[in-house]
């Protein structure tokens, strides 16, 4: 009798298991940026920034900074991340996300040849 309760237990944990991984999406963001310079992806100001600020947040699986259309697209886990999170992470690395500015002293952070041009000194 007690490896049949113990059989029910273990169908219905499969179950709840089963329902909660159906409840996540892997969604695709695709956020607009700006990036000044033009050597992006090797620059330690902007791709490598940009990835580092996102990849270690929970669900994100994929981080791709496109430097000619200025877009930054972020595959993501739904039950575990949310895109204003998203946008958040990418304000902080430095970068304007979509609607969302930058602040000044995000900006600062980052090399000359990668701040907006206003901002220069």
């Amino acid at each position: 009798m007690n490896w049949i309760k113990h059989n029910v237990l273990m169908v219905g944990l499969l179950f709840s298991l089963s329902a909660s991984a159906q409840n996540s999406e892997k969604i695709e963001l695709e956020v607009k940026t700006n990036i000044y310079c033009d050597h992006c992806q090797r620059c330690e100001s902007c791709g490598t920034r940009i990835y580092n600020h996102l990849i270690d947040l929970p669900g994100i699986r994929k981080v791709r900074v496109d430097d000619e259309a200025e877009v930054i697209r972020v595959t993501y886990m739904s039950d575990k991340q949310t895109p204003e999170a998203i946008r958040d992470a990418i304000n902080k690395a430095g970068f304007d996300a979509d609607d969302q500015a930058a602040s000044p002293a995000q900006v600062a952070g980052l090399d000359q040849c990668c701040r907006p041009k206003y901002n220069v000194e």
